[in-house]
């Protein structure tokens, strides 16, 4: 049995809980930070974050199963992602006190 809420805040895999990811809070409204990456799917190595906020980006990218796969702080609006291999991942973005969720697909 696979059950995944809300984006992957805690999952059971055969009656077995593992550790979440994110927490199952709601976050307010003036915390929530909206941002478009793109390519999205992503070709290539580069990915482009648009955001309105300035200042250091904490950037954490998970795989489908949860996984903290990279972990990086930048002020760039562009970041070089050679070590994804294809597949799904979330990526995390949090600028200040500001916490943003997307989905990346790299093919």
């Amino acid at each position: 049995m696979l059950i995944v809420p809300f984006l992957l805040a805690s999952f059971i895999l055969q009656g077995q809980s593992t550790t979440p990811i994110f927490e199952a809070t709601t976050t307010p409204p003036s915390h929530k930070l909206v941002f478009k990456i793109y390519p999205n799917p992503m070709v290539g190595k580069v990915l482009n974050i648009k955001t309105s906020e300035t200042g250091t980006k904490s950037i954490n990218i998970y795989d489908i199963m949860g996984n903290l796969v990279i972990q990086m702080t930048t002020p760039e609006n562009k970041i070089v992602l050679d070590e994804l291999k294809t597949g799904i991942y979330i990526l995390k973005l949090q600028v200040h006190d500001k916490v943003g969720i997307k989905r990346l697909v790299v093919q």
